[in-house]
């Protein structure tokens, strides 16, 4: 087994124990047989759809049990939290990123500020 296998296993027993569960009550969880989870905890590197449905189970993104997830230093953490309430709320109200984008023309021309939009 390699050291990849070993990072994927332990993330996947890591979020077992952060819910408080056994191997057992996860197993049935994820109606899968709780030996075949342990060799999965233990290093087996199962297919993509069988740890698709683990993430889904534990709630998180797959990315993260494969170890892809975005690194967000922690003093970031409160202002990304912001801004996604900002864009669920637009996203709610019905207005698109080209909508907020002329919104914030228009802010710009009030206040007499001139930024560099980038159109990503």
């Amino acid at each position: 087994m390699t050291n990849y296998e070993n990072e994927v296993g332990a993330k996947i027993r890591a979020l077992r124990e952060k819910g408080n569960l056994t191997l057992r009550e996860a197993g049935e969880g994820l109606e899968m047989d709780y030996s075949y989870l342990g060799r999965i905890e233990r290093g087996f590197l199962p297919s993509t759809k069988v740890i698709k449905k683990i993430a889904e189970f534990y709630n998180v993104d797959i990315s993260y049990i494969l170890g892809e997830e975005l690194e967000i230093p922690q003093e970031m953490e409160h202002k990304i939290k912001k801004w996604y309430s900002v864009i669920r709320e637009t996203e709610q109200r019905g207005y698109s990123p080209e909508d907020i984008a002329k919104i914030l023309d228009t802010l710009d021309a009030i206040t007499g500020k001139n930024r560099q939009r980038s159109d990503n």
